[in-house]
């Protein structure tokens, strides 16, 4: 082997290891992106997945959640299978929450079990077949996912990534009744058409 074989199998080493580098800074800066992707308030993402922000939870989720009904609440989709919701679970402690959490935890007993042990114990926890059953309900498939719901409406949602998430979605709420703006509006729209 001469000195320009030499030579050039380092150059293809170094080019090699450089495209590397490129493409898992590329990859970084995507997760960097999709965890910003809330603008300059850092708010937590908005997925377009499950209910719309001031739309009406369907009854028979609130006939088997009666909580949501009521005043503010916070419903949790989370999954013992999930990394992220293992790492939120054992921080929700931190997270200051002016209403009820209901949490929907799928899974069977063997998973789902000593996972709800790591939730405060504040948290009214619901588990399958009841929590799928309503995740598949309101069209909630990623986890960990929460929603806002006032009076039974939908007045925020988060794919959160940790607790302060879930925090940010809390702090968001505006001062005035959101849910009293959604009811307002919908019944404006039903004398609208009648």
């Amino acid at each position: 082997m001469g000195l320009q074989t030499v030579a050039l199998l380092a150059i293809l080493v170094w080019l090699s290891g450089l495209t590397l580098v490129v493409l898992l800074l590329v990859r970084q800066l995507g997760l960097v992106t999709l965890r910003l992707d809330g603008g300059s308030s850092g708010s937590p993402v908005v997925p377009r997945e499950g209910p719309e922000v001031g739309s009406e939870l369907p009854a028979s989720v609130l006939d088997r959640i009666p909580a949501l009904q009521d005043g503010l609440s916070y419903l949790l989709l989370i999954s013992p299978t999930c990394t992220a919701c293992h790492e939120i679970a054992a921080t929700l402690d931190t997270v200051r929450v002016p209403g009820r959490i209901v949490a929907l935890v799928p899974g069977g007993e063997d998973l789902a079990g000593p996972f709800t042990e790591l939730l405060p114990k504040h948290f009214e926890v619901l588990r399958d077949p009841d929590a799928s059953a309503i995740a598949n309900e309101i069209d909630l498939d990623r986890t960990p996912f929460a929603l806002e719901v006032d009076d039974g409406i939908v007045t925020g949602r988060a794919h959160l990534f940790r607790a302060s998430d879930l925090q940010r979605l809390i702090d968001a709420r505006p001062s005035s009744n959101a849910a009293e703006i959604a009811k307002l509006a919908k019944e404006g729209s039903r004398h609208a058409l009648a």
